[in-house]
């Protein structure tokens, strides 16, 4: 349980397993009144990343290049791993968004130690952490080593993802991969049923 603003929270994480549809809300709240409007327009659902009609093939990778071939080793990402540990559902501010994706990881990001300060100009919660998930994945994509455009044959690592539904709705989280299923930590994963489901290696 997290305490925000005087009350308690119930926070919900889960481990999908495969095959498995996911819930599009993965933190349940006790009551609704504890959403905090957010600013208008702040969040992802005014913006839109993919060109055309979702009937259009998925864009290619944004890096021009798919993961390298060696091994990865988990020992060598302390940054994303940290990240993972340390996501708790809530932020350091204490508020509580209608969309928290990109606001809750980028906390857990802040107490796991930024490998790069966060943009100035982006659009940010009371104690600095990032609340739009566009931004959250251009910040990200300034320093990342690798990137897959989903999670197929993907075996093991830590890998900072971003979904994105047919009408540009943008959602971040983290996944660990393991041979055949992943886990994650963020408000929910929706990579059984969004098209967009870019993975970034760090």
């Amino acid at each position: 349980m997290a305490e925000v603003k005087g009350r308690r929270v119930k926070t919900v994480k889960r481990i999908p397993t495969p095959g498995a549809q996911p819930r599009l809300r993965g933190i349940k709240l006790d009551d609704i009144n504890l959403f905090t409007p957010s600013p208008h327009s702040i969040f992802d659902d005014m913006q839109v990343t993919i060109v055309g009609v979702p009937a259009q093939p998925i864009p290619p990778s944004p890096l021009g290049a798919e993961v390298r071939e060696k091994p990865i080793n988990k020992r060598d990402q302390p940054f994303l791993k940290s990240t993972f540990d340390l996501y708790r559902g809530a932020c350091e501010c204490g508020v509580v968004y209608v969309n928290n994706c990109a606001h809750f990881l980028t906390d857990a990001m802040v107490r796991a130690g930024l490998p790069k300060p966060f943009p100035g100009a982006s659009a940010k919660c009371a104690k600095g952490r990032l609340i739009r998930a566009k931004e959250t994945l251009e910040w990200f994509k300034t320093f990342n080593t690798a990137f897959k455009v989903n999670h197929a044959g993907l075996t093991s690592g830590y890998w900072f993802v971003y979904q994105e539904d047919a009408s540009g709705q943008g959602h971040v989280c983290v996944h660990l991969e393991a041979s055949a299923s992943f886990s994650y930590r963020g408000t929910g994963d929706f990579s059984a049923v969004w098209p967009v489901n870019w993975h970034f290696y760090f």
